[in-house]
């Protein structure tokens, strides 16, 4: 048996007041959208940026840029409007709006700000390495950003050593190496790597100055000075 549905007569008032609930984000010009370009940017620190806002509003009002840089209104038109940000050395959100309709839309985009290590450096060797000991490189790495995409390399020669993250402020990368015959006049390094390729830029190196390291140690029953 087919089950039977009541119909619901609505009065004209509720209808009227359904319909303006279905309309009203229409009516406030919710169907516009306020489009901000570029999307998420990445630049250098201390660079600038040009900001496009615009909105296919046909009764929109001024647009309007909100942020803590600084900004200079470069051109506008119907609908649109063209800033220029400058010396942004950090990470920011951008926020366009206008009145469109009488209601406020709004569009946003984050910044982001990379920077190369304003310092790399490995602390001094030994003066003189036994061979068959171990000894610590250690290197110090000040600046850079952003630290998720900063890696710290210690090298021997161009052979990987170590490979870490750099994570405090400033960074102290270690590893312990045992000294070899080989490694005598050997220079060590540390370098860093800035990965900005997933955002469509370039992977960012920067190399400490070498040291060389010094050894002695003893080989076949008598010992055996090794010296530059």
């Amino acid at each position: 048996m087919a089950t039977m549905v009541p119909f619901v007569l609505w009065p004209r008032a509720c209808w009227t007041l359904l319909v303006c609930c279905l309309l009203t984000p229409g009516v406030q010009g919710q169907e516009f959208l306020l489009r901000v370009e570029p999307q998420n940017p990445v630049l250098s620190a201390g660079g600038s940026l040009f900001v496009n806002c615009s909105t296919d509003c046909p009764s929109s009002e001024k647009i309007a840029l909100e942020t803590s840089l600084s900004k200079e209104l470069v051109a506008s038109g119907k609908g649109w409007a063209a800033f220029n940000l400058s010396n942004v050395t950090g990470n920011s959100r951008i926020l366009c709006s206008v009145y469109c309709n009488g209601s406020q839309i709004t569009g946003s985009s984050n910044i982001t700000v990379y920077r190369l290590p304003e310092r790399v450096e490995l602390a001094p060797l030994p003066p003189w390495q036994r061979v068959g000991q171990n000894f610590t490189l250690r290197c110090q790495v000040e600046g850079g950003s952003p630290r998720t995409s900063l890696t710290v390399v210690l090298l021997r020669w161009e052979e990987e050593l170590s490979r870490q993250p750099a994570v405090e402020e400033p960074a102290e990368v270690t590893a312990t190496v045992l000294a070899s015959r080989d490694d005598h006049g050997a220079p060590f390094s540390c370098r860093t790597e800035l990965d900005m390729q997933p955002q469509g830029l370039g992977l960012f190196v920067n190399t400490s100055a070498p040291r060389q390291l010094r050894t002695f140690g003893e080989r076949r029953g008598f010992r055996r000075w090794v010296t530059s």
